[in-house]
């Protein structure tokens, strides 16, 4: 009897433990990337590189915008369809405050449309683009 009460306490501890599922939900996607460099499409000038420490953080479906060397960073809902990326609502933190399109745009290339496409996304590199700007990511 005693056998057969272990046998059911460590079946219900597997049983628990693997109904879980919040692990990896965006494949390749998810986990932390630094821009390495951001170039403008019409000129093919740099807009910024790697010393800029720009980094875009996914895990879920959240997405963090994040300059290493300013003390707030923003945070996003997103989607990641087929080949896009669409940015939901947006906070800065630790304000807590709805940020303006034009912050993400200046700041982390975010499109008007909230779209980025990706044309490229393996476990070390990513390249995304929109209609202006094509960006270059490592993982970071």
């Amino acid at each position: 009897m005693k056998y057969l009460f272990s046998i059911l306490q460590i079946t219900l501890c597997v049983l628990a433990l693997s109904s879980c599922k919040m692990g990896d939900e965006n494949g390749d996607l998810d986990g932390m990337w630094q821009l390495t460099e951001w170039n403008d499409r019409a000129t093919n000038t740099s807009k910024a590189t790697k010393t800029d420490q720009i980094f875009v953080s996914f895990q879920l479906k959240v997405m963090k915008f994040d300059r290493m060397n300013q003390k707030q960073y923003y945070l996003a809902n997103f989607a990641h369809r087929n080949d896009s990326i669409i940015v939901g609502k947006t906070i800065e933190y630790p304000a807590d405050t709805i940020v303006a399109m034009d912050t993400l745009t200046m700041g982390f290339a975010v499109p008007a449309d909230r779209r980025f496409h990706i044309d490229e996304l393996s476990s070390s590199h990513m390249q995304l683009s929109t209609a202006s700007d094509i960006l270059q990511f490592r993982k970071y």
